[in-house]
């Protein structure tokens, strides 16, 4: 049982965390700067306004879904 519990309690932990950085990437105080979620909602990526990403998609590809989010908005 105390392992269960453990787990549980680990997520949600990691629940409540994924939704503090979504609470961070719609509240961006920053103009030129705001955080956009992974798809799984367990990250949050920073786009800078001059449309780089720090997600790993846009490492190797250049292009991902989070400067398209930021541009659409």
């Amino acid at each position: 049982m105390t392992t269960y519990s453990t787990r549980l309690d680990s997520e949600l932990e990691n629940l409540a965390d994924a939704a503090q950085r979504v609470r961070r990437a719609i509240d961006s105080p920053y103009p030129d700067y705001q955080y956009v979620p992974s798809s799984d909602g367990s990250t949050a990526y920073l786009v800078k306004r001059e449309w780089t990403c720090t997600c790993p998609g846009w490492q190797y590809r250049r292009t991902c879904r989070h400067i398209s989010e930021v541009t659409n908005r």
